[in-house]
Order: structure tokens, then C-alpha cells, then sequence
């Protein structure tokens, strides 16, 4: 083949493959929120714009309800017969997740008996770690009493099933209160005493994970929740990620995620799930094209 004719055969290639169509993302939106609401539907048109492929939102129940008011282990296994019913999700597939629909995403990565693969996986302000305390709660007296307290009562198993936030709690000050009672995340996190290594075999297999935190988040309690960071023993410091336990054991394949590059850390700035469109094209288009 004369050099010409390669040149023009390299140059096809590569047209053909910085055009080719990402893989199909599915969207779960967070708590108090619905597709159908026109912040999610613009976002999802977005994407679907930006990336040049198929892009869904899964509605759970009737979503802004049903986040809030439905045992959050049901609102992840109906997301899953979703999913399963889907047929552009038969084959390869990325997850884009918002708050508590970061942890909805994660469940089907990791527990979900789909028929095609996630290869890859935005987190944009998820609970990772969960949340420590009540939102936006913070005055010096009175607040650590009330989370105190009621931190306690979201343990109990009628908050667990009717209560979606409460399967993502974590009690800042009793890790064994959360070990024993939490109906969701201790379990998913592979934080309990007896490990499934299916989550993290499967976690492993990710080709690219982002995890976006918001620098003001007022919901998100740690806000580096969001990076997998969580306070320490006595609920005072945040230990930093590469020196928790969850990261040196290496609980559900993060860590070797990372030290696999597969990994990308951004922070925005604002409150709870703020963006503009310039930090989506800078930090997620990327992963998801």
C-alpha cells in the first residue's frame, strides 16, 4: 500500500473514532427529585446532545415521593428490574448518578444481575460514606444534641423501611450502630465483618469512575463523603481516603481502581448538586464520551 493510501486509511480511522457514539448512560436522579422535573430533563438532554447517544433517566416509583418515603434497598432493586428491561442497556453502559442516586448506580454495578456491563461511572455529590448528621443543621448547642438523638432513632426498623435517607445514614459517632442497623450502605460498602468479594470483583472491572464533590454542600455531611472519606472514630476529623480501612483493605476495589489511573477526583464549586455547564464539558463529557 503506497504511503498516500495509508495516510488516508489512518486519517478514516481515525475520523471513525473520535465520532463514534459514546455508550449509552443511564441517569438516577437524587432525592426530592423526579425525570420528569425540568432541571433532570435538561441535563439529560444535554448529555444526550453532548455525547451523541442515548441517554435515560430511571424514575423510581413516582420519584420525588418515592425517594424520600420508600426503604432505599426497594427503591435500588426496582431501579435494577429497570434496568433489566431495558434493551440499550445490554451491553456496555455508563451510569451517571446525582446524590442518592450515586448509591442507586453503585447498587447496579455491584449487586444487580444485569444483562450487559458498566464500564463506566460518574458519582456527582453521592453519600459514598454516607451522610453524619441531619442536613443543614450546624449551631453550637442545640444541633449536636438533636442529631444526636435522632441519629440514634434512624436505626430503628421502622425509619429503615420508610425512611429512604435512612438506609445511607451513618452515625457519626457509633460505627457499630451503623455495622449492626444500617439496611443498606454498611452491606454495599462491604463494611460488615463477612465480605462479598463479587462487589468488589465487580467494581474492579470499571473503565474510567469520577466522584464530584460540591466545596460549600450543605447535604452531604461530610462533604467528602463524596470522595469515600469519612469521620474518624470520635466524629471529629475526616480521615483522609488512601489512610481509612475501606481503602487499605480495600473493601469494594477502589483502591485498585486508583492505583490503576481509572480514577478522577473534581470538586465544584456551590451547594448540593449546583453546576454549571462549563465544569459538565470540562469534567464529565470526558469520562462519558
Amino acid at each position: 500500500m503506497s504511503y498516500p493510501l495509508i495516510k488516508s486509511f489512518l486519517l478514516l480511522i481515525f475520523i471513525v473514532y473520535t465520532n463514534s457514539a459514546a455508550y449509552p448512560v443511564v441517569l438516577f436522579h437524587g432525592i426530592g427529585d423526579a425525570c420528569n422535573f425540568q432541571g433532570v430533563l435538561d441535563l439529560t438532554n444535554y448529555l444526550r446532545g453532548k455525547l451523541q447517544t442515548e441517554v435515560k433517566c430511571i424514575e423510581i416509583g413516582n420519584g420525588f415521593i418515592t425517594s424520600w418515603f420508600r426503604q432505599f434497598s426497594e427503591q435500588a432493586k426496582e431501579a435494577c428490574e429497570k434496568i433489566k428491561q431495558e434493551q440499550i442497556f445490554s451491553g456496555k453502559f455508563s451510569v451517571f448518578g446525582i446524590s442518592q442516586g450515586t448509591l442507586i448506580g453503585r447498587y447496579i454495578i455491584q449487586k444487580c444481575d444485569i444483562k450487559g456491563e458498566v464500564v463506566k461511572y460518574v458519582s456527582f455529590d453521592g453519600p459514598q460514606m454516607g451522610i453524619g448528621t441531619l442536613p443543614k443543621i450546624n449551631c453550637p448547642v442545640v444541633c449536636p444534641a438533636i442529631n444526636s438523638v435522632f441519629g440514634r432513632l434512624l436505626y430503628l426498623e421502622y425509619f429503615q423501611k420508610n425512611l429512604g435517607p435512612a438506609g445511607y445514614f451513618k452515625y457519626k459517632n457509633s460505627y457499630e450502630l451503623y455495622l449492626e442497623y444500617s439496611s443498606f450502605l454498611a452491606e454495599l460498602n462491604n463494611e460488615k465483618k463477612v465480605k462479598n468479594e463479587e462487589y468488589k470483583k465487580r467494581f474492579s472491572k470499571l473503565e474510567k469512575v469520577l466522584l464530584i464533590k460540591n466545596s460549600n454542600d450543605t447535604v452531604v455531611t461530610p462533604v467528602n463523603s463524596a470522595w469515600f472519606e469519612f469521620y474518624d472514630n470520635n466524629g471529629n476529623n475526616i480521615v483522609p481516603l488512601k489512610e481509612s480501612e475501606f481503602y487499605l483493605k480495600d473493601f469494594i476495589g477502589l483502591r485498585y481502581l486508583i492505583e490503576n489511573d481509572r480514577v478522577s477526583f473534581a470538586e465544584f464549586k456551590g451547594d448540593h448538586v449546583i453546576f454549571t455547564y462549563e465544569e459538565i464539558d470540562k469534567h464529565i463529557i470526558p469520562v462519558l464520551r
